[in-house]
């Protein structure tokens, strides 16, 4: 007999993935999402139609009669299903799996714990009400939030946070830690997810990382092309024009290829070894902000931008331009300053350790970075901005 697996945000960029590897395993899915099954299908069918090097096989899967898709609302109790109904469609479930978040930085605080706080609570309630064998939680690697030094992978009390986001993540993650060890729950932390490197992927399929990262080169792209045009990037001097920007040079940019992080999310959620674990899914060879900003001065830009640490860095000198670059880059200064490295040693243990080539090492991965931008930067950047909008 099959197993079935209950997943909430079932159709977002991880989940999607996600399901596909559950059902790679011989699961049968029920997939809890706002919009209704006909809707969804059209949809992913649209998105493979206008991208032939999207994954077909993910997307004729997740069509298909292993999956069932159910029209719910995680931020309601009982998903709005009511409890009968609830109750009967959690009958045969294996295993509930909640990836559903609000991952927008610039979400309302309110938002944020709708989603993110009261829809974690809904399904807790639901997976210790109707008994499903096991709960996995989809949390973040963030939630350790301002923390500098090495972060492991144990429960973590609040602290300052860069955001709502990660402050309700915590939140969500708190009301869990006491339920860790008396059932069957497992916690799984990734880290920055980005869509797969070296593949064209679908406008609408960016996560909110790949998102952020286009839009910062798109903002300095700007600039370059304005400079460009007067100067060809160049002093009169001859000297390549310097933009400055706030950042640590040695900060990590932990960012991880989402089919990768799937796959060790499948791993890690139906193995009976990491019941009553945590578990970060991070990139142990992680690009620096440095290396980021070399690989685009050398590949997409006239100028150079050269990054200052925050003590340094004094705003009352910076050009027009630059203060203008600056401020449309305040909500990720926070993800640009700071040491800390994740610790992963739960997931090595269980055989996985990224980057698993040598192409995807450090620099060489900020230039894979760069270069994801650069194959789909018309269709990229127009959604990314739209989906950022609410900032400016």
């Amino acid at each position: 007999m099959a197993h079935v697996a209950f997943i909430t945000g079932g159709t977002g960029l991880l989940g999607r993935r996600l399901a596909n590897e559950l059902l790679g395993k011989g699961y049968r899915l029920k997939i809890l999402t706002r919009r209704n099954s006909t809707h969804f299908s059209k949809a992913i069918k649209a998105a493979n139609s206008l991208h032939e090097a999207f994954d077909k096989r993910l997307l004729n899967q997740l069509s298909s009669s292993e999956v069932e898709y159910i029209t719910g609302d995680v931020t309601k109790p009982e998903f709005g299903l009511g409890r009968e109904n609830l109750k009967a469609l959690l009958s045969d479930v294996d295993t509930l799996w909640h990836c559903a978040a609000d991952t927008d930085l610039v979400a309302r605080h309110r938002k944020h714990m709708q989603v993110n706080v009261n829809g974690t609570k809904n399904v807790s309630d639901a997976y210790l009400r109707y008994n499903p064998a096991r709960l996995n939680y989809v949390s973040t690697a963030f939630v350790h939030g301002m923390r500098t030094g090495l972060l492991d992978e144990v429960a973590v009390e609040p602290a300052g946070f860069r955001n709502t986001y990660e402050q309700t993540k915590q939140l969500a993650e708190n009301m869990l830690y006491p339920l860790l060890q008396q059932n069957d729950i497992t916690i799984i932390r990734p880290s920055i997810l980005v869509a797969e490197l070296g593949n064209r992927s679908p406008a609408g399929d960016l996560s909110v990382g790949s998102k952020s990262i286009h839009l910062v080169i798109r903002w300095i792209r700007e600039v370059d092309a304005a400079f460009g045009r007067r100067f060809s990037g160049t002093s009169a001097s001859g000297r390549r024009i310097t933009i400055r920007v706030m950042g640590d040079p040695q900060c990590q940019l932990n960012c991880l290829p989402v089919d990768y992080c799937a796959r060790v999310l499948a791993a890690i959620g139906t193995s009976k070894n990491t019941v009553g674990g945590i578990y970060q899914v991070v990139n142990n060879e992680p690009c620096t902000i440095k290396h980021f900003f070399r690989s685009l001065n050398r590949q997409l830009l006239n100028i150079q931008v050269k990054v200052i640490q925050p003590k340094y860095f004094n705003e009352s000198t910076l050009t027009k331009m630059e203060q203008i670059l600056n401020r449309r880059m305040r909500m990720f200064h926070p993800y640009m300053a700071g040491k800390y490295t994740f610790s992963a040693e739960n997931v090595k243990r269980l055989g996985f350790n990224y980057p698993v080539r040598d192409s995807d090492r450090s620099e060489q991965f900020a230039q894979l970075l760069v270069d994801s931008y650069r194959t789909d930067e018309n269709d990229l950047c127009s959604k990314a901005e739209e989906s950022l909008s609410v900032y400016f």
